[in-house]
């Protein structure tokens, strides 16, 4: 219905047409009377935050708690005197200010408004403020449509209307200075542009501001009756705590928190937040070299250098490095490779520290037989035929199909003539004198000891099915892609 309404007209609103009548009842809705709200958005919500995203039992530094309930309490009591309106929280960066003001939020029973940094510039002038007005007349009506309190927190302000060297201040940073200014000093009559009601009176609406340097603001701003400062760096007690039930699922206790806290003295608290998920992204990439991982790992020894058909390889001097980014010291690895790749890298290995490594004897050429790429293994399709002999060696050969009556009349009468041919050969030998015995050969040099393990081509895949083993190919890149 909407590409027929724009194609057969001009006009480009997409309101036209979301009404009820136009459209099935099912896309309107009961509750929201002729406007449908199909594409344009404007009726929804999204300024309003529920924190139900906030799940789990966070610590509350004591001080940062007071100081928020303070500020909240004093701008809901009816008091004589000039009570700030605005609660700037400042201080390093990644010291949990932003977090903590949400779960104090949470822990009150706030419903809170909020308002990013991005949000206070436009490509038109006066946009920011009017917006701060709105969200400022959206908590005052939370407050009196739903009885709850709420407030209007502006995050990383100093980041948009912050006065830092070399930059340019813009007509919305000066507006939004003097919204602000103008909230703290009349904070019950907000207007966003309409006619001048004498009875519009809204309820006061704390403002948190949080940022990392108060002072790059317009400092009438912060002034004491306009704006109570407050500044958030956690003491040793508090990094330990809220370490503590960062890392508490993992069974460490407070005393561990503290001595990584020693070895890590001047992190802030987000470096130690960056640490744990440092220690899930280990945790899944071991898992998914060890489980995901189908068929070989491609670890290159060498490089092909040349032209086609004329390639030489050339031993690649971070191999080891390479391998030991994917694979510990004590990994078990079955590995697979070129005739001189292979023998090179396995020597690497052991005088790098690993020692659950074998080798398979034929490298890639002989897995290929057996197997497929992905390690799957490869069936009777009428190109190989594996069947296995009383000593549990290999035997591969071409399947023959049924043959004609032509073609074994052919067969009998070949096998009758070689037959015939080797009796006159035998008559032949016969009549002359026998030959001088040949000398003996001599004896082929022992090889000498590998230190490591060579396994055939079934050994190492049951090594990596049963054992853990992942295989390893120390090919080239080209060779591998192929």
């Amino acid at each position: 219905y909407l590409y027929e309404l724009g194609r057969q007209s001009v006009n480009t609103n997409i309101d036209v047409g979301a009404k009820t009548g136009n459209i099935d009842s099912l896309f309107t809705g009961g509750f929201l009377g002729v406007d449908g709200d199909i594409a344009s958005g404007r009726l929804r919500n999204y300024e309003i935050r529920s924190l139900s995203h906030i799940d789990g039992d966070y610590y509350m530094p004591p001080a940062f708690v007071e100081r928020f309930c303070l500020h909240m309490v004093k701008n809901y009591l009816k008091m004589d005197g000039k009570i700030p309106l605005i609660l700037g929280v400042w201080g390093p960066k990644g010291c949990g200010k932003s977090f903590q003001v949400e779960l104090c939020c949470k822990k009150m029973g706030v419903t809170p408004i909020i308002l990013s940094a991005g949000e206070l510039e436009d490509e038109w002038a006066g946009n920011p403020g009017r917006l701060i007005r709105e969200r400022y007349r959206k908590a005052a009506q939370v407050i009196k449509n739903q009885g709850k309190m709420s407030c209007l927190i502006i995050n990383d302000i100093d980041a948009t209307c912050g006065r830092l060297k070399d930059t340019q201040m813009t007509v919305n940073n000066q507006m939004v200075m003097g919204t602000l200014m103008n909230l703290c000093d009349d904070p019950t009559r907000v207007s966003v542009g309409e006619e001048w009601n004498e009875g519009d009176i809204i309820a006061r609406c704390p403002i948190i501001v949080t940022a990392n340097d108060l002072s790059t603001l317009y400092a009438p701003l912060l002034r004491d009756g306009r704006m109570d400062k407050f500044y958030w760096q956690p003491t040793r007690e508090d990094l330990v705590h809220m370490i503590h039930r960062t890392f508490e699922d993992d069974g460490y206790s407070l005393e561990d928190m503290g001595a990584l806290l020693d070895r890590f003295p001047d992190q802030p608290l987000d470096f130690f937040g960056a640490l744990r998920s440092r220690m899930y992204d280990s945790g899944i990439f071991q898992w998914v070299q060890q489980e995901c991982a189908k068929g070989s790992v491609n670890v290159p020894a060498v490089v092909l250098k040349g032209r086609p058909l004329h390639w030489e390889e050339f031993p690649i001097d971070s191999f080891i490095h390479d391998l030991q980014m994917r694979f510990p010291a004590g990994s078990k690895l079955a590995v697979i490779g070129g005739e001189s790749s292979a023998a090179s890298a396995m020597q690497q290995m052991v005088d790098a520290g690993y020692s659950e490594i074998a080798e398979v004897v034929g490298g890639y050429e002989s897995w290929n037989k057996l197997f497929k790429p992905n390690g799957a293994r490869r069936e009777a399709d009428g190109q190989y035929k594996i069947d296995y002999a009383s000593g549990g060696d290999m035997c591969v050969g071409a399947d023959l199909p049924e043959a004609e009556e032509a073609l074994r009349k052919s067969a009998d009468r070949t096998k009758h003539m070689m037959a015939s041919m080797m009796e006159e050969q035998r008559r032949m030998r016969a009549s002359q004198p026998p030959p001088p015995p040949p000398p003996e050969p001599e004896p082929e040099p022992e090889p000498e000891p590998k230190d490591w393990w060579e396994v055939r081509v079934l050994e190492a895949h049951g090594l990596v099915e049963t054992e853990g083993y992942t295989l390893l190919d120390v090919r080239a890149q080209r060779d591998f892609d192929k």
